[in-house]
């Protein structure tokens, strides 16, 4: 039998432990066969493996042996040759295991619906009904007291202050939740005449505007908000008059929409022709024989930015426009022809619009350099 080379420790004690084994089973089975009456006795190693249990107690007296036949000498060569096999193959490094591919996982079942049950509703408050705690009705008592002492405050205060603004709006619109007529123009009698105008335009819009909601309250949006447009006509009416847009023009076509001139570069020593536009907001209109109408006047003055006297001017001229539709838009033009001996320099045009109807006034200035 040819035993594998190895060069590891523990495979060289193991083929050494066999060998010994093998040559002690060859001496005796020789000794056996020509000495059929010897005792033989093997004493194994502590690697060797025993696969014939011993048939002997040890109180009894050891028997005879007899010798060995061939057969018996084969089999126990053929069991020592499966031990050795076993052993082997428990020395040997186990093969490496060949990576595989990998095994898809499959994807989780949906988690099942989780069904919502109704919370259970929490159980109502206990009543207190201990010495000191505030019933329903003690409580209604209370909030009652604290109304009317609101009111008669607001009230009071109305009366002692009568041209305070503060007061008497918190008076008008008390009265308007009473569902009482609004505005009381006796009680805004005493306010100056610009709050006084507001006052009245805030209070109409907001009754007329509950009349139509509640005469009809599937009326159009358009219908139930006209109230408070007429509210802000009358409002932007109370505002000051004001000029947000002046320009030196060569032509005007509507509305925003014109054509300006270089006002840092006029030609000196021959007249300039050009067209002043005035973009007006905050103007008062009167309703008369079913015509919106605007009265305006407008003066213009040209004046030397050196010494600050006037060099040019002209007399205020009367604008009156009449619209079937109230206007919210309003502008105004004026033809103008500057000398021609001016002398080159720095000046300020300006245009002074005065509101007939709401008789108020305002100005607007813009510089001009004449090379």
């Amino acid at each position: 039998m040819k035993l594998p080379r190895t060069s590891s420790p523990v495979r060289l004690r193991h083929r050494k432990s066999i060998l010994i084994i093998f040559l002690a089973m060859g001496v005796s089975g020789c000794k056996q066969m020509h000495h059929g009456r010897h005792k033989h006795q093997v004493e194994p190693s502590t690697q060797s493996i025993t696969t014939q249990p011993s048939a002997t107690a040890s109180t009894q007296p050891a028997l005879a042996e007899q010798p060995a036949s061939p057969e018996i000498v084969q089999q126990k060569t053929q069991a020592y040759m499966e031990s050795l096999q076993h052993i082997l193959a428990a020395t040997q490094p186990a093969p490496q295991p060949q990576p595989s591919a990998p095994t898809p996982t499959p994807s989780p079942p949906p988690p099942a619906p989780t069904i919502l049950q109704p919370e259970p509703s929490p159980p109502p408050p206990a009543v207190d009904v201990s010495v000191g705690a505030a019933s329903p009705t003690t409580q209604s008592a209370g909030m009652n007291g604290a109304t009317s002492s609101l009111t008669q405050h607001i009230d009071q205060q109305a009366h002692d202050q009568p041209r305070d603004i503060t007061s008497q709006l918190d008076q008008q619109l008390l009265s308007f939740l009473r569902d009482q007529p609004v505005p009381d123009e006796a009680a805004l009698s005493q306010l100056p005449a610009n709050d006084r105008d507001v006052l009245s335009a805030l209070m109409d819009g907001l009754s007329n505007y509950r009349d139509i909601v509640r005469s009809d309250p599937t009326a159009t949006t358009t219908k139930k908000i006209q109230p408070l447009l007429d509210m802000s006509d009358r409002l932007h009416a109370a505002a000051d008059l004001n000029i947000p847009t002046i320009a030196l023009c060569s032509s005007v076509r509507g509305f925003g929409d014109f054509d300006t001139m270089p006002t840092d570069s006029l030609p000196a020593g021959q007249p300039i022709r050009a067209v002043i536009y005035c973009q007006v907001s905050n103007f008062a209109s009167q309703l008369t024989s079913q015509m919106w109408t605007t009265k305006l006047t407008e003066r213009l003055n040209l004046y030397s930015e050196s010494n600050g006297k006037s060099v040019w001017n002209q007399s205020a001229k009367p604008i009156t426009d009449q619209c079937k539709q109230r206007r919210h838009d309003f502008y105004c033009v004026e033809m103008i022809e500057l000398p021609s001996n001016l002398a080159p320099g720095q000046y300020v045009l300006t245009a002074t619009l005065e509101d007939q109807i709401a008789n108020k006034l305002t100005q607007a200035t813009l510089p001009i350099s004449i090379k």
